[in-house]
């Protein structure tokens, strides 16, 4: 994306928000709220609000500069993405395809970012937290499906 964006072929707000969504594990309804005050930049986090309340989502330092960019151009209050549910599918569709040569649905970037954060840090409660979950019966069937995975990719390594 970055190299997209660089070459001018991808708006600094589609790079912003393709960036977002597989790294904080956002979901969309997430990514749509957020407004300029909810980037906290001097601590590289994002607020990311839910009906169950916020959570601090990490910046990652490889997009911190362009969030920075992005958010610069917003007035106070100003949502980050004023765009619907249709145009950021139509965006992840876009880029998916040329970047990784499929569609990617946009709740498969939050599952993906959801496994990562299992498959690393393997503590229900922290994964909760991290994932934005009330409780830690979503983050356990994710700690769940990720033992299945490696179970039978175990299998078929070994068994040939």
């Amino acid at each position: 994306m970055r190299a997209l964006y660089r070459k001018k072929e991808a708006p600094l707000r589609d790079l912003v928000m393709m960036s977002l969504l597989p790294t904080t594990g956002m979901k969309v309804s997430e990514l749509l709220a957020l407004r300029k005050e909810d980037f906290l930049l001097s601590e590289d986090v994002v607020l990311v609000r839910n009906r169950n309340g916020a959570r601090r989502a990490p910046i990652m330092p490889s997009i911190k500069t362009y969030v920075k960019e992005h958010i610069r151009r917003l007035r106070d209050g100003e949502q980050a993405f004023s765009l619907s549910r249709r145009q950021v599918l139509n965006i992840s569709h876009k880029y998916s395809m040329i970047v990784l040569q499929r569609r990617i649905r946009l709740d498969d970037w939050r599952h993906a970012y959801a496994l990562r954060i299992v498959d690393t840090i393997k503590d229900p409660a922290k994964c909760r937290v991290l994932l934005g979950h009330k409780g830690l019966g979503l983050s356990k069937v994710y700690m769940e499906a990720l033992g299945k995975d490696l179970t039978d990719e175990l299998i078929r390594a070994i068994d040939r």
